[in-house]
């Protein structure tokens, strides 16, 4: 097995947002200590921007403005989202301690310009408020916040700042600073192991993925290049093959983690396989490894399990009928 990892641009960060994992179910089981510190980082990136208390008539109106870009960003309203930002506007990420991308108005804009408005969030953008600051000096506003760009099959967390500048009497975004904030440790990631219907499975062009995922959210990666397949009566699936697995990390890895992926598949012949990964710089907030192989022929059952950093953090098994 030949597994390799795929990844967004880093620039498509503030793209991600929707609703709660679906899919193949991992057999992997959460230790009571694992899923209470699961649990608390949950609480800790919970959206409170609707009920966070400004304390002047400026952060209140600098807030609503973040609310109308939270909205925006939901629904693919690139328009919406233009009417915010300031003309001085720029979008920084920081995807490790020594490396920096920054965009200006004009950039960000034009990567958002095939953005096809949507009556209902597609996606959803947690914003939980930490703080926020009135300088009197230079007259910019700062709210501080965690944030969640969750969709189907991805949620990275940020520590994102959002600096407002009065623009025209009005408070606008005048930049947004995001900070990648992985889990602490490899039993908090939550990964998936999902096997795709497409045996034969021509890898799609980086730069169409990279299109897609701009223009429709990362999602789109699996909605229009892998088919995921589904599976019945806990991981047997009646078809007769399966394509390749894909291995999607809610979460990236930290930059320098080792991936490893044990695989073992029992049909006419028994086979094993494993793979190793070292996480690059920067690790893209989307984050997924597709192997090379293929199985055909009922009967067929293919064991995978992923290790982060030497801890199992996933595993599935499907079986062909």
């Amino acid at each position: 097995m030949k597994p390799r990892a795929h990844a967004a641009p880093a620039c498509a960060l503030v793209l991600a947002v929707a609703v709660i994992a679906a899919g193949c179910a991992t057999s992997q089981t959460l230790s009571p200590r694992v899923a209470q510190a699961r649990a608390a980082r949950e609480a800790l990136f919970q959206d409170n921007l609707a009920t966070y208390q400004p304390r002047s008539p400026d952060e209140a109106a600098a807030l609503d403005t973040l609310r109308r870009y939270k909205r925006a960003h939901e629904s693919f309203d690139a328009r919406g989202l233009e009417a915010l930002l300031a003309p001085s506007f720029e979008a920084r990420h920081y995807p490790s301690t020594d490396s920096a991308e920054a965009q200006t108005r004009a950039a960000y804009l034009e990567q958002r310009r095939d953005w096809k408005a949507r009556p209902a969030p597609a996606r959803h953008l947690d914003i939980a408020v930490q703080a926020s600051h009135l300088s009197r000096k230079t007259g910019l506003l700062a709210v501080t916040a965690l944030t969640t760009h969750r969709s189907k099959h991805f949620a990275p967390r940020f520590l994102e700042t959002f600096v407002f500048r009065r623009e025209g009497g009005e408070w606008k975004l005048g930049r947004i600073m995001a900070y990648p904030m992985r889990p602490p440790s490899p039993q908090l990631y939550d990964a998936r192991v999902v096997f795709t219907e497409m045996p034969g499975l021509q890898q799609p062009a980086r730069e169409a993925i990279a299109r897609d995922i701009l223009a429709e959210g990362p999602d789109s990666v699996f909605e229009k290049h892998y088919r995921l397949g589904t599976t019945t009566r806990s991981g047997v699936r009646s078809l007769g093959s399966a394509g390749p697995f894909v291995v999607i990390f809610r979460e990236p890895p930290p930059e320098g983690a080792r991936i490893e992926i044990l695989e073992q598949a029992y049909g006419s012949v028994s086979e094993r396989a494993q793979g190793t990964i070292v996480a690059r710089a920067p690790v893209s907030p989307f984050f997924y490894i597709v192997s090379n192989d293929q199985w055909w022929g009922s009967g067929y059952t293919v064991a995978v399990r992923v290790l982060l950093d030497g801890v199992p953090i996933a595993e599935e098994t499907l079986t062909l009928q």
